[in-house]
């Protein structure tokens, strides 16, 4: 076969293939051949069907089977040939080829564009590196104490405090009906932690051990729980023990809690951690500015298909979020409608940074091994088991089996990679920066809510 390529622009190529005589009659026989396996006509045993027959009757079946293998061979061969990398179904212009005759097609297609990398010193950026302050390892560890806190029995008093640890059965009703989620005995709960919902945790305050006693609750308004969202429950709970929190002292005894053989060790440990913390997160947002310099520095011509097509998969998912927000049929075409504009300007952004941090990977020869591809596997299942709960466990680790799902990860290992080879070689200004002291609220985050139910289990 003889290739000619034609540049039409810098995403787009057409390929001029033509087939020698020879081998367009070599797929005609063998076009045949295959047809004469199954054909049966009156009067011929199978497989001993005459040529002339077979042609009369199967002509345009063979004729269309051997431009399909011949055009297919063709491109094939043309795309390794020049090396060339295709997005979306190319366009195909060709005459019916004949026996005795060279055939001749073109093949129109967008392709991935060559990237040109920059110097990696036009990339700017101050890295900070973090310093925790004896204070700070100090108020750490206060925090940590916590961590370690053991409950034990009040002996000095008799009534509930915030801050205590109390056991309780309770039963909900609504309209003197019991609800779902609204029963449980022997609930571990510390009072001013914000567990349960706004005043069942204030309505044990105060309580005594060993009573039993009813309180009145409204549910929030916006309370995941529809049916239950407004509307007031009374709840009879029993108070069955109140236990104190009991702080390990700021010393041996903590560091033995936490594994450190002294207070000393302890205090590296948690600095060391601290600034680890700050530095990963110092480092992320470098790496956010540099996929933002990328986006900006580079502004190569993206294929209509590939971007369409991503576009697609995005307003899709889009959609079915919008239906689980409760929007109606009627005013989700409007919605995606005006967000159309702003996504696909954030798909071409997204697409740029791909092909150019995939342009440094191959530039850095930069490989991603099986070992990377499970860990990386692993540990987004095990996020997203934890967000959707243990029952699809199995499902979640089985989709990360997927080639494509495999692939689509070592692709993101490979430009999470050459992002930290740009990090490594961008000019970058270090400074140094204390950690500023901790500032902790003991207000529950918002919509953090449970029901006294949820909590218990």
């Amino acid at each position: 076969m003889q290739f000619q390529i034609e540049e039409l622009s810098p995403i787009q190529k057409r390929v001029q293939v033509s087939v020698p005589a020879s081998r367009v009659d070599s797929g005609f026989s063998t076009a045949y051949n295959k047809i004469s396996q199954r054909a049966r006509m009156p009067g011929f045993r199978k497989g001993k069907v005459p040529p002339g027959y077979l042609e009369k009757r199967f002509g345009a079946e063979a004729t269309a089977q051997v431009a399909e293998d011949l055009m297919q061979e063709g491109w094939n061969l043309a795309i390794r040939e020049y090396n060339l990398r295709p997005v979306g179904r190319p366009q195909v212009d060709s005459d019916r080829p004949r026996r005795g005759h060279a055939f001749d097609f073109k093949i129109t297609v967008e392709t991935l564009p060559e990237v040109e990398l920059l110097p990696a010193g036009d990339f700017t950026g101050t890295k900070t590196v973090w310093n925790a302050s004896a204070d700070v390892v100090e108020h750490e560890l206060t925090h940590l104490q916590e961590q370690f806190a053991r409950f034990e029995p009040v002996t000095d008093r008799d009534d509930a405090r915030k801050g205590d640890q109390v056991v309780i059965d309770f039963v909900g009703r609504v309209d003197d009906d019991e609800f779902d989620g609204g029963k449980a005995e022997d609930v571990d709960l510390t009072l001013g932690t914000g567990q349960f919902i706004p005043g069942f945790e204030e309505g044990i305050i105060g309580h005594k051990r060993d009573e039993s006693f009813e309180i009145e609750i409204t549910f929030p308004g916006d309370y995941r729980a529809t049916q239950l969202a407004g509307k007031t429950a009374t709840f009879a709970i029993t108070l069955k023990d109140i236990k104190v929190q009991v702080l390990p002292e700021i010393g041996d005894e903590l560091a033995a809690e936490a594994g450190e053989k002294d207070l000393a060790a302890l205090k590296e440990v948690v600095k060391a951690r601290i600034e680890q913390v700050y530095n990963r997160r110092s480092i992320n947002e470098l790496k956010a500015d540099l996929k933002n310099q990328i986006a900006e520095k580079y502004t190569f011509t993206l294929p209509d298909a590939l971007v369409a097509d991503v576009l697609k998969d995005q307003l899709e998912e889009r959609k079915q979020a919008l239906q689980r927000q409760g929007k109606s049929a009627a005013e989700i075409p409007a919605l995606l409608a005006a967000e159309a504009t702003e996504q696909q300007g954030r798909v071409e952004r997204d697409l740029r940074v791909e092909l150019v941090l995939g342009a440094l990977g191959e530039a850095e020869a930069i490989t991603v091994s099986e070992h990377e591809v499970n860990s990386v596997a692993e540990q987004t299942a095990r996020q997203m088991i934890q967000q959707m709960g243990p029952e699809f466990a199995a499902q979640i680790r089985q989709m990360y089996r997927d080639p494509n799902q495999r692939e689509s990860l070592r692709r993101r290992i490979r430009q999470d990679k050459a992002l930290d080879v740009l990090l490594d070689k961008a000019n970058l200004t270090v400074v140094e920066q204390d950690v500023p002291p901790h500032v902790h609220d003991d207000a529950p985050a918002e919509g953090a809510e449970a029901s006294p139910a949820d909590a218990a289990e």
